[in-house]
């Protein structure tokens, strides 16, 4: 069963490589609010987490915004490839 759910992880990853790259953008901004919540100063824990909140979103709505604009261009690109000049 595992074996099959990583499989299928790897085939999506491979058909949209920028959902990995989110959650591996999201995991990486995690580990550095945690990493550096020692150096927060005077600041309130509940204002440092809901800053990395933000910033952790943004990584996936960024990684979403370009995996969106990499689809879009790619089947645009095969669109063109398969479709021949018109000679009017």
């Amino acid at each position: 069963m595992a074996e099959e759910q990583k499989l299928k992880f790897f085939e999506k990853a491979k058909k949209e490589p920028f959902v990995p790259i989110g959650i591996a953008g999201t995991l990486a901004m995690i580990g550095y609010g945690i990493y550096d919540y020692k150096n927060r100063g005077t600041m309130s824990t509940s204002v440092y987490v809901m800053q990395y909140r933000v910033k952790a979103q943004s990584v996936i709505v960024g990684a979403l915004a370009l995996g969106v604009s990499f689809s879009v261009l790619r089947d645009l690109w095969r669109s063109r490839q398969a479709t021949p000049p018109s000679s009017s």
